[in-house]
């Protein structure tokens, strides 16, 4: 077999066992992993940032691709994400509208009631309304974490052609890549959990699910695999860096400083933990540093 594959397949695996980080949330107070939540976050934004600009963008324009294909593919891959997000999105909004209207339509049946019928009736209206209302937030909440798990399934198989185009242009990058993708997966894992048990999942229920929608990661590196043949690396991999990107910067990094306003909201501003999560950030990139000059 040949030593890339075995390195793919490897390493692929490897990050979807990440998602088993669930587990150790069974035992972890709830206080403190508010507390140690965005630390990670600036983290994983920074092992990305660093793992696109430092060594896969620069592996692509080394090859003798053209520049400017290799950077509209960089492109591509952000505007991919960026469309994703805007469809998940999309149907976020739809979900909460459908509660909305029925939250009125309860509320219009209501008052009918009280203008029609006694006391009584009115009372068993709001029983009725209490139930439909709670049934309609179950369903949406039941809906957004299926959602929650194909869009992973998606992120992570996007995640399995990056780390896949790094081992085929050298083991070294391919390690380097994974040590980014393994830093983004931990609060990822940790976020998606979360939403899956506060969506009504039994605790076991989510962390399997979870670890099956992170799977996808090692079809990704087959299928790249496979298709290398015919197909030029160095833009799949600036494809990644871009999809690399656009995570930390659109969506990790916005991520800590809405926590941030938040705190300033509820007057709990601490300027000492704001510089922390740059701290930890630039940790991040110098992670990647690291294990680029060990590597390299």
């Amino acid at each position: 077999m040949d030593i890339k594959l075995i390195w793919i397949l490897g390493a692929t695996f490897s990050i979807s066992l990440i998602s088993l980080v669930g587990v150790v949330l069974l035992y972890i107070r709830e206080d403190i992993l508010k507390k140690i939540l965005r630390p990670l976050i600036a983290f994983s934004a920074g092992a990305l940032l660093g793992g696109a600009v430092l060594h896969m963008l620069p592996e692509s324009i080394k090859s003798d691709t053209n520049m400017t294909i290799v950077f509209i593919w960089f492109l591509v891959g952000f505007a991919l994400f960026f469309l994703s997000e805007q469809f998940l999105n999309w149907h976020k909004a739809r979900g909460l509208s459908t509660h909305s209207d029925g939250h009125h339509d309860m509320k219009e049946k209501v008052n009918s009631s009280v203008k029609e019928d006694s006391n009584k009736v009115m009372s068993d209206s709001s029983d009725n309304n209490k139930n439909k209302q709670e049934k309609i937030e179950h369903d949406h909440k039941t809906a957004t974490s299926y959602l929650i798990l194909v869009a992973d399934g998606m992120h992570n198989f996007i995640g399995g052609l990056a780390i896949a185009s790094s081992f085929l242009i050298n083991i070294n990058i391919g390690i380097i890549t994974m040590v980014s993708a393994a830093a983004h997966e931990i609060p990822q894992e940790f976020g998606d959990f979360g939403i899956l048990v506060h969506g009504g999942w039994k605790k076991n229920r989510a962390i399997v699910f979870n670890f099956i929608s992170a799977l996808s990661i090692v079809p990704g590196g087959l299928l790249t695999y496979y298709i290398s043949v015919n197909l030029n690396t160095a833009i799949l991999l600036a494809f990644a860096a871009g999809n690399f990107v656009y995570i930390a910067a659109a969506d990790l990094i916005p991520e800590i400083t809405h926590g941030q306003a938040h705190d300033i909201e509820r007057k709990k501003f601490s300027l000492k933990k704001n510089l922390g999560c740059f701290i930890v950030f630039c940790l991040g990139i110098m992670l990647i540093l690291a294990t680029k000059f060990i590597f390299e």
